[in-house]
């Protein structure tokens, strides 16, 4: 018994380090919607693509895949996808051919309360292969005035991927409420399989105390 214990301790300790290094906010409000396309044709080679559009106040995803005939009257798959919520914002495009007209979107907006005057916000994600319109973004807002606070939108014109790893810090007030807008984009063009993806670092007011409980109970059952 005394070895979980420990187990449970340090597991505890592990989350306690990780909540320190995000920010603790109260989400108020938030909103996801993901839409894309997968470009295709039907059996007599007609333009026939295959889209998806899905929103609302829970983490989303969708698909879409469909058969691509191209320049070279070969069958190609398409594919594409996205989900949006849980501080994340991704795209994907499976297909393995350029210029397929396919495209996958993903945006998240959170309304929230800063539970301190400091608010780092730790962007993590990537943007893959150059492509046409890949990129990820996000936009915070003073929830109140409209007052755009920042805003940052990552692309590459590489043929290798751009690493995301971008600390915002603020000076927020805990009183008002501020609007983070986080979105992602793939748009397949002289490179097909990208992916472009976007987290931050945000940790919601109950799972902070939920952490803290656990906390408070196992150091109480060790007494």
């Amino acid at each position: 018994m005394k070895g979980a214990a420990w187990i449970l301790i340090g597991v505890w300790a592990v989350l306690a380090a990780q909540l320190a290094e995000s920010a603790e906010v109260d989400v108020t409000w938030q909103y996801h919607g993901v839409g894309g396309r997968a470009g295709g044709h039907d059996a007599d080679g007609n333009w026939s693509p295959v889209s998806y559009s899905l929103q609302g106040p829970n983490p989303v995803s969708g698909s879409a895949s469909a058969q691509f005939l191209n320049e070279n009257d070969v069958w190609v798959p398409t594919y594409v996808e996205s989900s949006a919520g849980d501080f994340s914002v991704e795209a994907i495009d499976g297909s393995w051919w350029t210029f397929t007209g396919s495209y996958a979107l993903a945006r998240s907006e959170y309304v929230f309360r800063p539970l301190e005057s400091e608010l780092p916000l730790h962007f993590t994600g990537q943007v893959e292969m150059h492509s046409f319109e890949n990129e990820v973004s996000f936009e915070l807002y003073d929830e109140e005035s409209s007052v755009l606070i920042d805003a940052q939108t990552w692309t590459t014109d590489w043929w290798y991927p751009l690493q995301i790893d971008w600390l915002g810090e603020y000076t927020v007030d805990p009183t008002r409420e501020y609007r983070l807008i986080m979105r992602a984009r793939v748009a397949p063009g002289d490179h097909p399989c990208v992916t472009s993806l976007l987290e931050v670092d945000l940790t919601p007011e109950p799972a902070a105390a939920l952490v803290m409980l656990v906390g408070l109970m196992l150091f109480r059952r060790r007494g």
